[in-house]
């Protein structure tokens, strides 16, 4: 299974030298035979990943905040086969953002599918399930299973750790449990937090803790704050590739 991001900053793009850094979170995952491809939330990472967007692909989204579909339209001409979602109301909710006076024109022609509580949703090689985290306006960390070679991902964004109760923290480790890749939101930095409580987001010493409590074999850090710098990200990776148990590995910002 191969990942690769498109854009990893939240709640709005920032300038930066490299512009998956800068761009809004959306990640492409592929089947080892390149055979399943899965698009991972529609940020303005979006523009990033159309090259290797084929017909056919997946577009799995865990929430309806602006920064994580406003590369929506761009996926129009790609032939995504559908779009699959937690919530029985996301036609609504997209066709609300995404109609006249706000957007002139239909942003998403792929057909809907409702994710089944507890049931892996299949599209060809690869398994797609969901879990509840805590975010406001409500948030799904999604898995991606490879059976054939056993290698999954969790992407964990836009969750609040401290908010999550030890039953919640558990439930999470449960479906996150053994992961090859955890994708986890650093949105702040630990100094931070008390003054952000209920904004809906985590530090990467809670990444760190949640990769340990679920077992993954990596961790990586994405929902960069649109304020932190690139140096500032660029000692977040610093960080994760300190010696930890499990291994934490550094990703490009």
């Amino acid at each position: 299974m191969k990942t690769t991001p498109g854009g990893l900053r939240g709640s709005f793009p920032v300038p930066t030298t490299d512009p998956v850094s800068g761009a809004t979170i959306s990640l492409l995952v592929e089947s080892a035979d390149g055979s399943s491809q899965i698009l991972l939330d529609a940020g303005t990472g979006v523009l990033n990943l159309l090259p290797r967007l084929r017909p056919g692909a997946l577009l799995a989204l865990t929430h309806f905040h602006l920064d994580h579909l406003l590369g929506l339209p761009l996926l129009v001409p790609s032939g995504l086969s559908g779009i699959l979602t937690a919530r029985p109301d996301a036609a609504t909710i997209l066709s609300r953002i995404y109609s006249p006076p706000v957007w002139p024109v239909p942003a998403f022609n792929a057909p809907f599918a409702l994710a089944a509580p507890g049931k892996p949703h299949v599209h060809g090689a690869l398994t797609v399930a969901f879990h509840p985290v805590a975010h406001p306006d409500g948030c799904h960390a999604i898995r991606i299973d490879e059976p054939a070679t056993g290698e999954s991902l969790v992407l964990a964004t836009d969750i609040e750790w401290s908010l999550m109760p030890p039953a919640a923290r558990a439930a999470f480790a449960g479906f996150a449990h053994g992961a090859t890749d955890l994708w986890f939101d650093c949105h702040f930095f630990p100094s931070e937090l008390p003054s952000h409580r209920g904004w809906g987001h985590s530090s990467w010493e809670e990444a760190v803790d949640a990769a340990r409590l679920a077992s993954a074999k990596s961790v990586h850090p994405l929902h960069y704050s649109p304020r932190a710098t690139e140096a500032e990200t660029g000692d977040l990776r610093a960080r994760f590739a300190a010696p930890t148990r499990p291994p934490v590995t550094p990703s490009r910002p």
